[in-house]
């Protein structure tokens, strides 16, 4: 993923967070998950001062969000060229993460919750904490998220 893909910095987190809550999955919170990231991709040693640079400074890195992202998760990039596919998920049930490409070429990650055949799509906010409406097209990337199937 190049760094217009990155998933952000602690919106990655509250997304993965949220993710775990939405399937019932075993509860990982998103200070667990920078602590995570922190040692076995960045190699910070354990304790405090990893999460929070984790949360507050590095989030995680372009390259890596689709490693971390993986190691939980099944995920999919979706066709960004029309809305039906995005629909569909949604139908299905499928979460489904939208990053939203910054200025700086960084990228913000939100949980999309609803899309019309319009192209306006609504997405929670995880940092926020609000639900927000945008057009189709200021997603950069749509990623579905699903369980490891065994």
């Amino acid at each position: 993923m190049s760094a217009e893909q990155e998933g952000g910095r602690a919106c990655a987190f509250a997304g993965f967070s949220l993710a775990f809550d939405y399937y019932g999955m075993e509860p990982m919170d998103q200070a667990a998950l920078a602590d995570d990231y922190g040692s076995r991709y960045l190699g910070l040693t354990p304790g405090p001062a990893r999460e929070a640079t984790v949360l507050n400074n590095d989030g995680i890195e372009a390259g890596d969000y689709d490693n971390f992202l993986n190691d939980y998760f099944d995920s999919s990039y979706l066709d960004t060229s029309s809305p039906y596919a995005l629909m569909s998920d949604i139908d299905q049930n499928t979460l489904v993460f939208g990053i939203i490409n910054n200025s700086d070429g960084s990228g913000h990650q939100v949980v999309i919750v609803s899309c019309d055949v319009g192209g306006t799509v609504e997405y929670f906010d995880p940092i926020t904490a609000e639900y927000t409406q945008t057009s189709y097209s200021n997603f950069g990337y749509l990623v579905e998220v699903t369980p490891h199937s065994d």
